[in-house]
């Protein structure tokens, strides 16, 4: 944090134009936080669950679906909560990673039917990516007809939401679960779109009742900004 500037926050977004493509989203929710002490999709910033503050950046795009995966020991509370606002499904093996929630997610769209769509992927312990980034990330891929999938960056690090083609979807589902997700990105790199945004929230993963206790300091203080919150990288846990 120290010795960084806040960013001011994103101006509002706006809906996508006539005649942009349908959009679903997946949201993984299904980590067990053992780090954080409890599952993160239930920890609590400025009085919302990072689960509401995903769905609310979600809503900018207007998903035609949404469907957040959660782990089995969390499902009544996930569709008594928020059933109302999304599709919830479980994965049973959440030992195996985030690529095996994806697949969960990815073949619920498939089940309501979805052929063609853009689906934004979006990590519940991402909480403050605004909702104008993920406009942004859906416009350019839109328009980049040659490009499977859609990365953000900020100042050059890649972050999250990330955004798939359904033609994506195939290869998705035929890797091991267990697998690391950002193994297959790396695989697509020459059909992969990277987009520089200037949301620093893309980078801000929450795994810790520390970080957590930071961001809430911050809304706190300063609203939505979280420009100066300390971004570095953490170890990743299943998810």
């Amino acid at each position: 944090m120290a010795g960084q500037k806040p960013f001011p926050p994103q101006t509002t977004a706006t809906a996508m134009g006539e005649g942009a493509p349908k959009v679903a989203a997946v949201v993984l929710a299904a980590g067990s936080g053992v780090r954080m002490g409890g599952p993160k999709a239930w920890m609590t910033l400025g009085g919302r669950s990072l689960a509401e503050w995903c769905l609310d950046a979600l809503e900018a795009a207007t998903p035609e679906q949404t469907v957040m995966v959660v782990s089995p020991a969390m499902e009544d509370a996930a569709r008594a909560r928020l059933g109302h606002r999304c599709i919830v499904d479980v994965n049973t093996r959440t030992d195996l990673g985030k690529t095996g929630s994806l697949q969960t997610g990815l073949r619920r769209l498939q089940d309501t039917g979805h052929p063609n769509m853009l689906v934004v992927v979006h990590p519940v312990d991402h909480p403050f990516v605004e909702g104008a980034t993920i406009l942004r990330l859906l416009s350019a891929l839109d328009i980049q007809k040659g490009r499977d999938l859609a990365v953000p960056t900020h100042q050059g690090r890649r972050g999250h939401p990330l955004i798939l083609r359904t033609q994506t979807i195939p290869s998705i589902l035929r890797l091991p679960a267990s697998e690391p997700l950002n193994k297959w990105v790396r695989s697509c790199a020459e059909r992969t779109l990277t987009l520089e945004v200037p949301d620093p929230a893309i980078l801000l993963n929450l795994d810790t009742p520390e970080q957590l206790a930071e961001a809430e300091q911050w809304l706190d203080e300063r609203g939505r900004v979280v420009g100066s919150l300390d971004t570095t990288p953490a170890p990743r846990e299943g998810s």
